[in-house]
């Protein structure tokens, strides 16, 4: 769990340096969805048991 844990950190701080639409992507609801992830983690006691349905969609 501690590398999701650190690939969610680093790409937090990346994202962080753009913000509006990219691509079509809307930045900082991507980061609103990751920060959600980060803290569905931060209560987990097994990965086994993480909710699939936090994991932020890219349509």
């Amino acid at each position: 769990m501690n590398g999701a844990k650190s690939l969610l950190n680093k790409c937090t701080e990346k994202f962080k340096l753009f913000s509006g639409i990219h691509r079509d992507i809307d930045v900082n609801q991507l980061l609103d969805e990751i920060s959600k992830v980060k803290k569905a983690y931060e209560k987990l006691g097994d990965a086994k048991d993480f909710d699939w349905s936090f994991v932020p969609k890219l349509d």
